[in-house]
């Protein structure tokens, strides 16, 4: 079951990334935060792999497939958040120039499978972000994860 959120992809990205620049984020607290269940999948000896249960309905038609946060074990490293696997309402060019404006140009994966992910790096307001679009379909984005500067 999808768990409804009334963020917009963009209001959700720039809570994320405020989330990561807190003092002692971690991932619990930016599940917390956001009212989303997240779940240990993995972990290794420096990161622990969070997820979220079940897609997230947001705004506009738009579905996060998968919350992914990599906590690091490393005192005071901030958390990585990806947020992929994005469908229902196509997120296109057009959308992406309003929102973000300028954007780098492209980055081949550099094994062109149909799952692999071209790139581009933008602005959102104050936040970095990178986004992800599918080789197979590049024409709707398939991840954002922001980045805290």
């Amino acid at each position: 079951m999808e768990k409804l959120l009334m963020h917009t992809l963009w209001s959700l990205a720039q809570a994320l990334a405020e989330l990561q620049g807190q003092p002692g984020a971690d991932a619990l607290r930016v599940g917390g935060a956001l009212g989303v269940e997240l779940k240990l999948v993995k972990e290794n000896a420096h990161v622990r792999f969070y997820e979220n249960e079940s897609p997230l309905r947001l705004a506009g038609g738009v579905i996060a497939g998968k919350l992914d946060i990599r906590e690091f074990k490393a005192a005071g490293k901030a958390p990585f958040i990806i947020i992929s696997q994005l469908g229902g309402t196509c997120i296109g060019m057009e959308e992406l120039q309003r929102r973000i404006g300028a954007l780098t140009p492209p980055t081949p994966p550099s094994n062109p499978v149909p799952d692999a992910l071209i790139t581009r790096q933008g602005r959102l307001g104050k936040v970095r972000v990178s986004l992800g679009f599918r080789w197979s379909d590049p024409d709707c984005l398939a991840s954002i994860t922001p980045h805290i500067d």
